[in-house]
């Protein structure tokens, strides 16, 4: 009597730093030895081994950076960082036939970023001057879904509202191509290279979380058209690896950052 047939194998689980990093080593990326894990702050990137300062920790190409609408596409007093909400949520609605799909799948839901902090929690604060601009900030938030809307008709408050989030806090500056026209508002400002830039999101990049005294170093190649972190100093196994999201005063930096999330 034949046997009966095996069951089918469970498909494997993938933990979302494999997925990441297959993510971006079928673009030409590489993943050097970290991963995303939950630690005491959260979710976060740690070393899973001993790394030298100088050592190359993640390299992620051009073509999987989210990038703003072009601005031809983005005048009439869209915001750069809501031309990025849009391209963002496009790809969300993609769902699974988005190539941002394995990457979407691994940020929160979780409003973290202060703009939507309770008022009491952010009474905790003790920052007028971060209060201040949250509020012209949140004032101008009706204005700014609306323009976003005629883009994205079908588009709902909460959904903005979470894009927003994400891009407050997980966005990263790419500066002009060298091989692109000089701007010439950016030379009028008295830049003299003419290269305007932009903000942009960066995947598997937006895991570090921040630490003014960070081990790591994050710049956007023009020579290799990829966003690398390095690591700025010897790192050890098991430990956080942080990025320093610039020198910023303390309202600045809290106004463009999040609480790390262990979702």
């Amino acid at each position: 009597m034949a046997s009966a047939a095996a069951a089918p194998a469970a498909a494997a689980v993938c933990t979302p730093t494999e997925a990441l990093t297959d993510f971006l080593r079928r673009a030409g990326g590489h993943v050097g030895p970290i991963e995303v894990a939950v630690m005491a702050t959260g979710r976060g990137v740690r070393a899973t081994e001993d790394i030298k300062e100088g050592q190359l920790l993640l390299s992620v190409p051009r073509s999987l950076l989210v990038r703003p609408l072009p601005p031809d596409t983005s005048k009439g007093g869209l915001a750069e960082q809501d031309g990025l909400c849009i391209q963002l949520l496009k790809e969300v609605l993609r769902g699974p036939d988005s190539l941002w799909a394995c990457w979407i799948s691994q940020l929160t839901d979780q409003l973290s970023h202060p703009l939507f902090w309770p008022e009491a929690e952010l009474a905790e604060v003790q920052c007028s001057t971060l209060e201040a601009k949250l509020g012209e900030d949140r004032a101008s938030l009706a204005a700014r879904f609306r323009s976003v809307q005629r883009h994205l008709p079908a588009l709902s408050s909460q959904q903005y509202t979470w894009a927003l989030a994400t891009v407050l806090s997980r966005s990263s500056y790419m500066p002009g191509d060298a091989h692109e026209p000089a701007d010439e508002a950016a030379l009028a400002n008295g830049d003299a290279s003419g290269e305007s830039g932009s903000c942009c999101l960066v995947p598997f990049g937006d895991m570090f979380n921040h630490d003014s005294l960070s081990a790591a170093v994050a710049e956007y190649d023009q020579l290799s058209q990829c966003y690398l972190y390095t690591a700025g100093d010897d790192i050890a196994k098991g430990e956080e690896v942080f990025l320093n999201y610039g020198a910023h005063d303390d309202a600045t930096c809290a106004a463009t950052s999040h609480r790390p999330s262990v979702s």
